[in-house]
């Protein structure tokens, strides 16, 4: 008679994790509605670019491109089916970062249970630095999701497939490849075969990448992807100033794993050989990736907010765990019978709990206390709400729990209010830019700043002249390309007009100044609310 209601029980039970998965998971996509708008970043270079290879034009060998093969792969084969539509593309980076999620659930539910799964899926969705990446196609987080996958794989022993997906992501993002050589280690570590086998298989793959690199831009690629890089010039106090930002607005992240220390102390303390075994092999895939990643960020001459994304998915792992194996040791000490004789373990894991919010705390007052603007805070700034495409009692309800208008600097705000400010400063210039290029402007290609061009490009029909979407100041500075090499190849190729961004990239040089002024006049400028004016200059 109760056959079929326990029936129900169970599958309720089984269903109930991956619902509350599921929910997490449409939060987060439900925010990145927020994000489907026109912004200035280098996300626009790419887009170009893979609409420019979906067309049959040669990375590398045809116009500069500074990173490896996988990264235009989801915009070039979305341009391969679709003209450019700005929101089908902007939504790429935020479903790659949902699979990101979804392997690091597997992950966790894997070692540590449901509800490790669902703890360390909330740290990392809903930190302010993921929320904030995951809008913009910068690569890194198609190689999150890659990287990710290969860490499920690595934790089910499935080696040769984890050391492809650890190349994979490799050939996405190089900065990417140091937690993915973390990640092979851990595994030598525990077990010499499967590391090996890991390593060979990451390798070929990775080797395969280059091949195909070298193949399509010949030596150009050597110089782009990895030469281009390491001529950068130093940038002094660079990653102690994005650390600095990262603790501020990720700062239970960041403390996270002391809850997974303490739960491998407590495993220990209390003679739980299994509990402190798992622990252990789950603090070795993390802190293994998080050394050698921090070690190479500190190496580098130029560190980006973005390079760290890497560590995220680690410091979930362990925040996941740790939370989660404390809270079981909680609520099986208020179970017990008598109560008395597990008052210790309580007692430890709620201590171990508020260390960690404290260290969170803590975290964030380190990092506060480092920004160039601390002497500014107090002061209030005022932001304006930006809706999303989703119907308006949608955008309502995220407004009044989400949301504030104004930002007080150095108050304590939610990762997900932050994002929703930087959401809310959208590239109002695109559109009468657009009008302008479409309506004033003589036929022919466009050239000018990398942030907005290519996206202006796009939106009007134009293309970039000569294929020269990548005007990165550092291209420069660095040497890899100089001006008059810049100025010849435009020759071929002569633009009807240039988009500059007064004080900003491109035209803070004087020799491009010189050029600007000389063959160009000033048609029309734009002013945005947040990043300035603009200049349309057309041919004199």
């Amino acid at each position: 008679m109760h056959g079929p209601d326990r029936t129900w029980g169970r599958l309720a039970r089984a269903a109930a994790p991956r619902l509350a998965a599921g929910t997490l998971l449409a939060g987060f996509l439900l925010l990145k509605c927020f994000a489907l708008w026109p912004a200035v970043g280098d996300e626009n270079i790419y887009f170009y670019m893979a609409t420019r290879v979906a067309r049959g034009v040669l990375p590398w060998r045809e116009f500069f491109f500074a990173h490896p093969p996988l990264h235009l792969v989801p915009g070039t084969l979305l341009a391969l089916i679709t003209d450019f539509h700005l929101p089908l593309f902007k939504a790429i980076p935020a479903a790659a970062a949902a699979l990101c999620g979804t392997f690091l659930w597997r992950s966790l539910r894997h070692i540590s249970g449901s509800r490790a799964g669902l703890l360390g899926l909330f740290l990392l969705l809903f930190s302010y630095d993921f929320l904030r990446a995951s809008s913009h196609y910068t690569g890194v987080n198609v190689g999150l999701a890659l990287l990710a996958a290969a860490l499920d794989a690595a934790l089910r022993r499935r080696d040769r497939l984890a050391g492809g997906l650890l190349a994979g992501a490799a050939g996405t993002a190089l900065y990417l490849a140091p937690v993915g050589i973390g990640l092979a280690l851990a595994r030598f570590l525990e077990d010499r075969r499967a590391g090996w086998r890991l390593a060979a298989s990451g390798l070929s793959v990775f080797a395969a990448i280059n091949l195909l690199g070298l193949a399509t831009g010949g030596s150009s690629y050597l110089a782009q992807v990895y030469a281009y890089h390491l001529a950068k010039p130093h940038a002094a106090g660079a990653f102690g100033g994005a650390i600095a930002s990262i603790a501020l607005t990720n700062p239970l992240l960041l403390a996270s794993p002391l809850a997974a220390a303490s739960a491998w102390a407590l495993g220990r303390l209390l003679g739980r050989s299994a509990s402190a075994t798992s622990c252990l092999r789950l603090l070795r895939f993390t802190a293994l990736p998080l050394v050698i990643g921090l070690v190479f960020l500190a190496s580098l001459s130029r560190v980006f907010h973005f390079y760290f994304l890497p560590l995220f998915p680690f410091l979930a792992l362990a925040g996941g765990f740790g939370l989660s194996d404390l809270l079981r040791s909680v609520g099986g000490a208020l179970r017990a019978r008598p109560p008395r004789a597990a008052l210790a373990r309580a007692a430890f894991s709620i201590a171990a709990l508020g260390l960690t919010l404290l260290a969170a705390d803590g975290v964030r007052a380190l990092g506060l206390a480092h920004q160039p603007w601390v002497g500014k805070v107090g002061t209030v700034r005022h932001y304006s709400f930006q809706g999303s495409p989703l119907p308006d009692g949608i955008d309502a309800l995220v407004r009044r729990t989400l949301w504030r208008d104004e930002r007080r600097i150095g108050a304590r705000v939610a990762g997900v209010t932050r994002y929703l400010w930087h959401e809310s400063r959208i590239f109002r210039a695109a559109e009468p830019l657009v009008q302008t290029v479409t309506q004033q402007v003589p036929p022919g290609p466009l050239f000018g700043d990398s942030t907005s061009t290519p996206l202006i490009a796009l939106l009007s029909g134009r293309r970039i002249a000569a294929d020269e979407v990548d005007t990165n100041i550092m291209r420069f500075k660095s040497g890899a390309t100089t001006l008059e090499a810049l100025f010849e190849h435009l020759q071929s190729d002569p633009p009807a007009a240039l988009l500059l961004h007064p004080g900003r990239g491109i035209a803070t040089l004087p020799g491009f100044q010189t050029f600007a002024r000389l063959n160009y006049r000033l048609l029309a400028r734009h002013i945005d609310p947040y990043q300035g004016p603009y200049e349309v200059w057309v041919r004199q």
